[in-house]
């Protein structure tokens, strides 16, 4: 018994002594001094560049045509399905050339004797006007001759002239795209009747885009042909084309209210599609203060904001400042908002604070 009274008290003081020192280190972790940080710290850049105009505008195909027969007629051929590439005066569809080949018979034998007449009638008008020389015509009977060959002779023209306009019309049975491009809309199938003038296909030429923007009147005396151009298209996150100002608009849109500016893009592989929407960036000739950081001063909070941490060496923390960025530039980022300009930021150590940490600079630049 009595040992077993002895265990329970040594079980007991045990435990009371673990509570205590339990109770000490609670005690000086909620009392204890924070972390000092240390980093290394840079005042923010100032500069000038060149300013960059933001745009959104759309992609448009450098060359775009309708195709449509010029004459009526049942289809017969179609060559070409959407998406099929085409070259120029490639032959794309043909109408029934029979109607226009009788067409074409018929008027070279109207031809043909308008010229046999045409003929007859100047040579004897010929042998009339000698004989009127001769005084042995009356004026009034060599003017009937006269007028004969006349007609006879205008009557040949038009003969000719229907004769070329049948063999016109049959050639324009078969339908050529005056461009090379892709086929983006065929409305014709096989055995339709078409109208002159329907247009059955629509061909572009998208080997070259053009992206149109509209500058403001107060923004076009900065821009001039050749400047170079970033084009971004937001459905193809992560890609960037280069492009070069190839018009610059002289005259004011009454729509928009701004001047039209046309961006030439090279596409060889035909990413960019007409009517993509589209987002343009142009360095031009104006200059603009700017205010920069090394890029690794930028850090994303918890809710994924920019920041940077600038400090304070008086009180010897730091504290989070939200702020805009823009473009970059090697090492460096632009800051459009939240910083002043005098501020000294970190630019080594970041990724360890949070706002109002204590720091130790260790080198400032």
């Amino acid at each position: 018994m009595p040992s077993r009274a002895l265990l329970l008290s040594i079980t007991l003081l045990f435990l009371v002594s673990t509570s205590c020192r339990d109770s000490e280190q609670s005690a000086g972790k909620t009392g204890q001094v924070p972390d000092v940080v240390s980093v290394r710290v840079q005042t923010v850049q100032k500069s000038r560049r060149a300013s960059v105009f933001n745009a959104g505008g759309t992609v448009e195909a450098r060359e775009k045509v309708d195709l449509a027969f010029r004459v009526p007629g049942k289809v017969v051929q179609v060559h070409f399905k959407e998406g099929d590439a085409v070259r120029a005066q490639q032959v794309v569809a043909e109408l029934n050339a029979v109607p226009f080949k009788q067409a074409v018979d018929a008027a070279i034998d109207k031809s043909a004797e308008a010229r046999v007449k045409a003929t007859r009638a100047e040579a004897k008008y010929r042998h009339m006007k000698r004989l009127y020389k001769k005084k042995s015509l009356s004026p009034s009977d060599f003017k009937k001759y006269e007028t004969a060959s006349e007609a006879a002779k205008a009557a040949l023209v038009r003969a000719e002239s229907r004769l070329r306009a049948a063999r016109r019309r049959l050639t324009e049975t078969r339908l050529t795209s005056p461009i090379k491009g892709v086929v983006v809309s065929r409305r014709v199938k096989p055995e339709q009747t078409v109208v002159a003038g329907y247009p059955v296909f629509t061909v572009v030429d998208i080997d070259r885009v053009n992206v149109r923007v509209t500058v403001p009147e107060q923004e076009i005396v900065h821009f001039r042909q050749n400047q170079s151009a970033r084009v971004l298209i937001p459905s193809l996150p992560g890609r960037t084309f280069p492009g070069e100002v190839k018009m610059v608009g002289l005259r004011e849109d009454p729509a928009t209210g701004g001047f039209p500016l046309k961006i030439e893009v090279n596409n060889p592989k035909r990413i960019l599609r007409d009517g993509m929407s589209a987002e343009v960036c142009i360095e031009n000739d104006k200059t603009v203060d700017i205010l920069t950081v090394p890029g690794k001063a930028v850090v994303r909070n918890d809710q994924g904001v920019a920041v940077v941490y600038v400090c304070v060496p008086e009180q010897k923390k730091v504290f989070a400042r939200p702020v805009e960025t823009g473009a970059e530039s090697g090492e460096t980022i632009e800051i459009k908002k939240g910083l002043t300009g005098d501020e000294r930021v970190v630019i080594e150590g970041g990724e360890h604070l949070v706002d109002g940490a204590v720091v130790n600079i260790v080198k400032q630049e």
